[in-house]
C-alpha cells in the first residue's frame, strides 16, 4: 500500500519534473486507496463543531489568536497566488489552443501537458490536500468565540471529501474548480489579513461587496462547469468523468439548486428597516454576507466591521 511518505515524494517529484506519469500514478494510487484518511479528519472536524455550537469560555488568548488568524491568512493567499498562476497557465493555453469543452472534458493528463514550464499537476494536487489545512478556518471561528453557521462546516466537509474523490477519479472539471477557488482565495485571504489592522479598515470597507460578487460568481461558474459535463456525461458525449464522481456532484449541484432556491423565497420576506421585501440580488447579498461574513447589516455593523473582527467565509 502506498504510504504518506511516497505520496510526498510524489508531490516532490511533480515540483521538479511536472508530468512525471509516475509520480501521478503513485498520488493517484495513494488516494484511491487511503479514503481512511478523509473520513478520520472529516468526522472529529463535524464532533468540534457539534461540540461548540453554544461557544467556548472566555480566554486570555485573544491577542494570540488575532496574530496567528492574521498569518495564516497571508499564508493561505500567498498560496493561492501560486496555485492561481500556475494552473490558469494551464487553463488559459486549453482555452486558446481548444476551447472550453476541451477544458471541462478531457483527461487530466492532457491538460496539464499544456503547461509546459509549470507545476501545474503539483498544483492541482496541492489545491485537493489544501482542503484538509483550511479547516483551520473553523477552528479559528470557534477560537475567536464566533458561531460556526451551517454554510461555513458544510462546505468545508462536503468540499474537502469531494476534492479527494475528484483528485482520486481525474476528474477533470475539477481543474476549473480549482482555478477560480485559488483566484476568490488569493483575494479574500489577502482581504482579512489586512483588515486585522484597524488604520485599513476604513480603505478596504469599500471592497466588501466585491467579496461577495466573487463568491457568488464563483458558485454560478461552478454549476455551469458542472452542468456541462454532467450532461455531456449523461447524454453519452465524451466527457471523460466517472459515474462515482458525477453523482457526488448532482447531489452538490441539487444543494447549491435548493440554497439559491430558499434565497429566492427569502427575498420575498419582509427584511430590513422599510420592513419592504428585498430584491433577489439584495437578498443573496445579505444572506452571504450572513453565512460568509457573520454579519448582518441591520444589525449596524458594516460589512468591512464584522470582516475586522475575524469573520471567515466559506468557500
Amino acid at each position: 500500500m502506498t504510504t504518506v511518505a511516497d505520496l510526498v515524494s510524489a508531490l516532490r517529484q511533480l515540483g521538479s519534473s511536472y508530468t512525471d506519469a509516475e509520480a501521478v500514478e503513485t498520488m493517484l494510487g495513494f488516494l484511491q486507496a487511503r479514503w481512511d484518511i478523509p473520513v478520520c479528519i472529516v468526522v472529529p472536524y463535524l464532533a468540534m463543531v457539534y461540540l461548540t455550537r453554544n461557544g467556548i469560555p472566555a480566554h486570555p488568548f485573544g491577542g494570540l489568536v488575532d496574530t496567528l488568524f492574521c498569518a495564516w491568512n497571508f499564508a493561505v493567499s500567498l498560496f493561492s497566488v501560486w496555485g492561481t498562476w500556475n494552473l490558469g497557465g494551464v487553463v488559459l493555453a486549453g482555452l486558446q489552443t481548444e476551447g472550453l469543452f476541451y477544458t471541462i472534458c478531457t483527461d487530466t493528463n492532457s491538460i496539464m501537458r499544456l503547461g509546459e514550464g509549470r507545476p501545474a499537476m503539483l498544483a492541482l494536487s496541492l489545491f485537493c490536500l489544501s482542503k484538509i489545512p483550511e479547516l483551520m478556518d473553523t477552528v479559528f471561528l470557534i477560537l475567536k468565540r464566533k458561531q460556526v453557521r451551517f454554510l461555513q462546516w458544510y462546505h468545508h466537509a462536503a468540499t474537502l471529501l469531494f476534492c479527494w474523490l475528484a483528485l482520486a477519479t481525474e476528474y477533470s472539471p475539477g481543474i476549473w474548480f480549482a482555478i477560480t477557488n485559488y483566484f476568490v482565495h488569493s483575494i479574500m485571504y489577502m482581504y482579512f489579513c489586512l483588515m486585522t489592522f484597524k488604520f485599513m479598515q476604513p480603505m478596504l470597507k469599500v471592497i466588501a461587496p466585491f467579496i461577495t460578487i466573487i463568491q457568488i460568481a464563483q458558485m454560478f461558474w461552478g454549476l455551469i462547469v458542472n452542468a456541462i459535463a454532467v450532461g455531456s456525461y449523461f447524454s453519452g458525449g465524451s466527457c471523460q468523468i466517472k459515474a462515482v464522481t458525477v453523482y457526488p456532484c448532482v447531489v452538490m449541484f441539487a444543494s447549491y439548486a435548493w440554497l439559491f432556491t430558499k434565497l429566492y423565497i427569502d427575498s420575498k420576506k419582509p427584511k430590513g428597516k422599510s420592513g419592504k421585501p428585498e430584491g433577489m440580488v439584495r437578498s443573496i447579498s445579505r444572506a452571504l454576507s450572513v453565512a460568509v461574513l457573520d454579519n448582518d447589516d441591520d444589525e449596524g455593523e458594516g460589512e468591512g466591521e464584522a470582516a475586522s473582527k475575524g469573520a471567515k467565509k466559506v468557500n
